[in-house]
């Protein structure tokens, strides 16, 4: 595996665990000024996002929603040199509702030179390869 595509890999692995620990403000070191974020229609919290102001608040709408939840990264693979996607089993517990839900989520990330500039959240891994394959940004389409 190249170099570049292996250093994807571990910083992605890396996320999860400063994220399990510290909350998604975590990653916003890894994240590209220019952040595309993006969470397709019928899932939670859909829409596109731009920035690290739009990523703090794709996730503040998500967090806002849960009394507790947690990630659990299942399988973490790279899709050619940029691209990551991560298979991951989503808990938690509605705020409001106090329903506890479980369910599986893909994040696709793609870097350029070190920085992530879309994450992807999809609901399956053919998905989240699909747009790691196409490369077109979503507010491109």
């Amino acid at each position: 595996m190249a170099e570049a595509a292996e250093r994807n890999l571990e910083l992605v692995r890396l996320a999860f665990e400063t994220y399990a620990r510290e909350g998604p403000e975590a990653a916003v070191g890894l994240l590209d000024p220019e952040v595309e974020v993006f969470s397709p229609s019928p899932m939670a919290n859909p829409g596109l996002f731009h920035g690290i102001e739009g990523y703090l608040q794709w996730t503040g709408a998500w967090f806002d929603a849960w009394e507790d939840f947690e990630i659990f990264p299942e399988q973490v693979e790279a899709v050619g040199e940029d691209c990551v996607i991560a298979v991951c089993r989503q808990r938690g517990t509605g705020r409001a509702s106090r329903i506890a839900v479980e369910q599986t989520m893909v994040y696709m990330w793609e870097f350029r030179r070190g920085r992530v500039t879309r994450f992807h959240l999809y609901a399956t891994r053919e998905d989240a390869i699909e747009a790691a394959h196409s490369g077109e940004r979503v507010g491109d389409a």
